[in-house]
């Protein structure tokens, strides 16, 4: 097998992480079916050989801030759970102690007493979804739950924790997001990645989900760095959630007044540590649940491809880089990912307003496609057209097949209507506007910092990267 482990980092992350393995879940009623997934790609099996059964756990890391696990308890699953008390991630020893409490108890929600008692399950909304774990399907084993040491959930603004839950600071600036990961490294290295990697027997990657605008995009980049440092030829696949900003016409959160330069440090080193990076705009008029349903569309397809149960259709990792970086792993950063049953784009770059400066000769064609991958869903149609020259075998290689996408039951009505799609992702020129964007940005605003220069250089090499014909001499830029 080839397993394949998810790092998920923030709370609007971990909700997408919910609603994927929920689906794994699903998938595994389906059995020995032809249009079946392998389960153990994503999931560890737990064999009890007495009682001839398998139980299966997410293959998965979370970090979160605290209390943003809403009820769920780090041990709340395992078998000596009397010994202990489920505050989330509090522990209570023995009865002679005493216990200090912090918070209030956040009380499970009516799906998850539902689900634990086996009883009829309530429909999930906006308003019963707050936590992932609220609609959590899977038990995640006790090396999987990560927390932040010194940033609270905070209700009203899910994905910025504050500071020791005084309202005073938010998990906004990339110095934060650094000195966090610095406190709690070398616990998550020796004990839940090892315990995680100890679990596989033969690892093909890791997928790396998180927010790149607030500091959870550069505790990613030095949970990544160190990833890397450990395993330097795994690949590794970035998905990283962009909120609305002033370069997609959106207007930039008070809360976070470093959300261009969160997004900048955090996309270029990742961009250069992982093989793909999977640019994802999150759509403010969608709760984290709703998101996590409807980007569950595009990340399960992509990763249903790894896990095929026909060998005659899985593709392994490296074959999808190969397909989208056609060879030029600067151009790693994928451009568009399109469905094609709603003309759904869940890419942020094609949020990213066209570079007024582009000469008048490019500004009338449209953006040179580098390279794609078309993967569909479901039945395939023959069109009885003979595919033996060159371009066939080309759009061949880049055209998969793969298993009929089963979402989970806590996946939102509107986003499981159609189960048979194709998802279109591609690499073009449009990536040059948002470099340009970028690299005038750090001229202006970067000019005191340490990184200045070197981000000025890595930018100008990419949007060099994704020229292609003629440009007008005064689209070069100026300091």
């Amino acid at each position: 097998m080839q397993e394949v482990v998810t790092i998920s980092v923030s709370q609007r992350a971990n909700h997408l992480t919910t609603q994927f393995f929920n689906c794994q879940e699903e998938n595994l009623y389906k059995g020995t079916s032809e249009d079946a997934v392998d389960p153990t790609v994503f999931l560890y099996p737990s064999i009890d050989r007495v009682a001839k059964s398998a139980s299966y756990y997410p293959r998965a890391l979370l970090w979160d801030s605290k209390y943003g696990n809403g009820s769920l308890g780090t041990y709340q699953y395992e078998n000596e759970s009397e010994d202990y008390h489920f505050n989330n991630h509090e522990l209570k020893s023995a009865d002679n102690h005493d216990v200090v409490t912090t918070q209030k108890r956040i009380e499970p929600s009516a799906y998850q007493k539902a689900l634990d008692g086996n009883a009829t399950l309530p429909e999930l909304n906006k308003d019963n979804t707050k936590y992932w774990s609220d609609y959590s399907r899977l038990i995640y084993q006790p090396y999987s739950l990560n927390y932040l040491q010194n940033w609270y959930h905070d209700t009203e603004n899910p994905n910025l924790p504050d500071f020791k839950g005084l309202k005073t600071q938010r998990f906004s600036n990339a110095e934060q997001g650094v000195n966090e990961w610095n406190e709690c490294q070398d616990d998550f290295n020796d004990e839940h990645l090892r315990t995680a990697l100890e679990r596989c027997d033969s690892l093909q990657g890791f997928n790396l989900v998180t927010d790149v605008d607030t500091a959870w995009g550069t505790f990613s980049k030095s949970l990544l760095q160190d990833l890397r440092d450990e395993l330097p030829k795994t690949t590794i696949f970035a998905w990283g959630f962009f909120e609305p900003d002033i370069l997609t016409k959106g207007k930039q959160s008070i809360d976070n007044k470093y959300q261009i330069k969160n997004t900048i440090l955090s996309s270029i080193f990742s961009m250069k540590e992982c093989d793909l990076y999977f640019p994802l705009y999150a759509s403010p008029n969608l709760t984290n649940w709703e998101l996590g349903g409807q980007t569950c569309g595009l990340f399960d397809t992509v990763n249903s491809v790894l896990a095929n149960k026909d060998q005659s259709k899985r593709r392994q990792m490296a074959y999808l880089v190969d397909c989208l970086t056609d060879g030029e792993p600067k151009r790693n950063m994928v451009t568009s990912m399109v469905r094609d049953d709603d003309k759904l784009d869940y890419g942020y770059v094609s949020h990213v307003s066209p570079y007024e400066k582009r000469g008048s000769a490019s500004s009338s064609r449209e953006y040179h496609e580098f390279s794609f991958i078309n993967i569909t869903r479901g039945p395939q149609k023959d069109d009885g057209e003979k595919k033996d020259d060159n371009k066939n075998k080309k759009d061949n290689y880049r055209n998969i097949a793969t298993t009929t996408y089963c979402p989970s039951s806590t996946i939102p009505d509107q986003f499981k209507k159609n189960l048979s799609y194709s998802v279109k992702l591609s690499s073009t020129e449009k990536n040059r506007d948002l470099y340009r964007h970028w690299s005038n940005y750090v001229s202006r605003y970067f000019r005191f910092d340490d990184e200045r220069e070197e981000l000025k250089d890595d930018l100008e090499t990419l949007v060099s990267a994704y020229e292609y014909g003629w440009y007008s001499d005064d689209d070069s830029g100026d300091d």
